[in-house]
């Protein structure tokens, strides 16, 4: 009941992983990398996030997961996407 840590890399065809999964209630900490040649974005609305993520950096996104469900991720620039799944 501690906290999750997530890993993503951002390069230009997608997220790795582009499923991540969680659970409910406890506080995620997301680590951002981008491996694409120019500043990368990650976005997920649901909960107020909007990164950019320049290359060979890490990113750092704390938040709490408090409702069950399936939540997109995106980055409009370079048209990829992938989503949190939070479990109860």
């Amino acid at each position: 009941n501690g906290l999750q840590e997530v890993s993503l890399i951002i390069n230009e065809t997608g997220y790795l992983p582009a499923r991540l999964i969680v659970r409910k209630n406890i506080p995620v900490r997301l680590y951002l990398t981008s491996s694409s040649p120019s500043t990368s974005c990650f976005i997920l609305d649901d909960f107020k996030v909007q990164k950019g993520v320049a290359t060979q950096t890490v990113e750092v996104i704390d938040l709490v997961p408090t409702k069950a469900g399936e939540y997109r991720f995106y980055c409009p620039v370079k048209g990829i996407h992938g989503s949190l799944v939070v479990r109860d």
